[in-house]
This record gives C-alpha cells, sequence and structure tokens, in this order.
C-alpha cells in the first residue's frame, strides 16, 4: 500500500473512533450510522485487501530466494565441473590448473563420478 493510502485508512479509522465515541449523535443523525457501518465495512476489506497483498509479496520473495539459490548451486557445480577439465585435459595451457589444485587424474574421475551420481539422484 503507498503512503497515500495508509494515510487514507487512519484518517478513516480515527473517523470511525470518533463516531464510535458518540453514539448519540449518531442516531440522531438521519443516515450517519448507516454511513458509519459501510465506513466500518471499508476499513475492513481495505485491511483484508492489503493483508493478501502481503502475503503474495511474502510468496514471491520465498520464489525469488529458492531460485537465487538454485541458480548460486548450479553455477558451483559448473564450476566445479569446468576446473577438474581443466585439470584433467593435457592441454599445455590448463596443465597449470591441475598443479595448482593438486589433483591426481583418479582424484578427478572420483569428483566427476560423484558430481554425475548426485545429478541421477535429484
Amino acid at each position: 500500500m503507498q503512503k497515500i493510502q495508509e494515510s487514507r485508512i487512519k484518517m478513516g479509522r480515527s473517523v470511525s473512533g470518533i463516531l464510535t465515541a458518540f453514539v448519540d449523535i449518531i442516531m440522531r443523525t438521519p443516515g450517519l450510522n448507516a454511513a458509519h457501518e459501510l465506513l466500518n465495512y471499508l476499513i475492513g476489506e481495505t485491511e483484508r485487501h492489503n493483508r493478501g497483498q502481503l502475503n503474495k509479496g511474502t510468496e514471491i520473495t520465498t520464489q525469488k530466494k529458492d531460485v537465487r539459490s538454485l541458480l548460486e548451486t548450479l553455477i558451483i557445480q559448473i564450476c566445479a565441473a569446468m576446473a577438474a577439465f581443466a585439470t584433467a585435459s593435457a592441454d599445455k595451457v590448463l596443465k597449470p590448473l591441475k598443479e595448482k589444485y593438486q589433483l591426481s587424474d583418479s582424484d578427478i574421475t572420483k569428483l566427476a563420478v560423484s558430481l554425475i551420481a548426485s545429478k541421477l539422484t535429484e
């Protein structure tokens, strides 16, 4: 809800509170009781609608968080696979990576097999 809408709701609650405090005036003024009841109904509907908007916002935020988490996991898996490929490669340009990570060919094979197995179980 925007600030102007929030201020209008507060103003409506204030008016309703004043009318509730002066019940004798409401009863003597024609149509004021019906207007007061309508005001209370509209305030309630607006608050209900606002709660609905807040819940939808929470759902979207949760979904975005889940998607970001999945994306991070996939990026890490891709980076790990690329590092494994680079270290297992016979390419002279990629050989320094193998030395940097100090992995043997069997370690790389084990990592690749575990990565494939984890993908198959998902």
